[in-house]
């Protein structure tokens, strides 16, 4: 099977995590003969009236930081808010994990959306694991590109796991019009445990017009795989093995 490396665009994930994480992605991305995306992780802060958003992968627990801190944080210049990070790059292919915060949701929705429009951020994904948060930015930004992230899927049903009741819900992606992407962890799927054909396992997903990105690829048969798929987005994790993905891609080219 012939490969056109034009359709694939390779996620750095957690690139936008540290202002230097984000500035070697940027390095990456300017020499890059293919589509890279920069992953970072999205919570939010209601303080004095206003929302901040910043940058930060919370505990086990789904706790963020706390007001005070992000207050701390902020009048030390220390904390990575998206809008200092768009003030240093708007112009790539940007995915935003929602992860949590405190505040009105659709209220943040609209400080986010404000944000997104100021800087000019136009290549943007924005991924969660809560359906419900996926819902309410539809609602207010209709033609933003989603995506709901998942430990697993099987034929037309997504399993949704959340910090909040009810934590484990299952959903008919034929019923989901709000979602554009599922991204997958590969390593909790059965097309992992069971060696099974990417394209065919989760073939109700493009029969019901959403796209595929594949996370969590820890191995280079895995990786491989993915590559030779319908796979549209495919997580490069900062491992052993990220030099070997890199080189696999410039083997293709050659």
């Amino acid at each position: 099977m012939s490969i056109d490396l034009r359709k694939k665009k390779f996620v750095y994930h957690r690139a936008l995590n540290t202002e230097a994480a984000f500035k070697e992605f940027l390095a990456k991305n300017e020499a890059s003969p293919y589509t890279l995306a920069a992953e970072g992780d999205v919570c939010w802060a209601y303080i004095n009236g206003a929302f901040v958003i910043y940058i930060h992968h919370p505990d086990v627990q789904g706790k963020s930081l706390s007001n005070e801190t992000v207050a701390e944080l902020l009048k030390e210049d220390k904390l990575l808010t998206l809008e200092k990070l768009f003030s240093i790059n708007s112009d790539v292919n940007f995915i935003l994990e929602l992860k949590t915060g405190n505040g009105d949701i659709v209220a943040f929705f609209e400080a986010f959306k404000e944000t997104l429009h100021r800087h000019n951020v136009g290549n943007v994904i924005v991924d969660a694991f809560s359906v419900e948060q996926l819902k309410a930015l539809k609602r207010v930004m209709p033609e933003i590109k989603t995506s709901m992230h998942t430990k697993f899927l099987l034929g037309k049903y997504v399993l949704e796991t959340t910090y909040q009741k009810p934590y484990v819900r299952v959903h008919n992606i034929y019923n989901m019009d709000y979602i554009d992407y599922f991204t997958i962890s590969y390593k909790t799927t059965h097309v992992n445990w069971f060696n099974l054909n990417i394209n065919s396992a989760y073939s109700h997903i493009f029969q019901a017009k959403k796209s595929l990105n594949l996370g969590a690829i820890k191995t280079m048969e895995a990786f491989e795989k993915a590559v030779h798929s319908k796979v549209e987005y495919i997580y490069l994790r900062s491992n052993s093995v990220l030099k070997s993905y890199e080189n696999f891609l410039k083997k293709l080219l050659t």
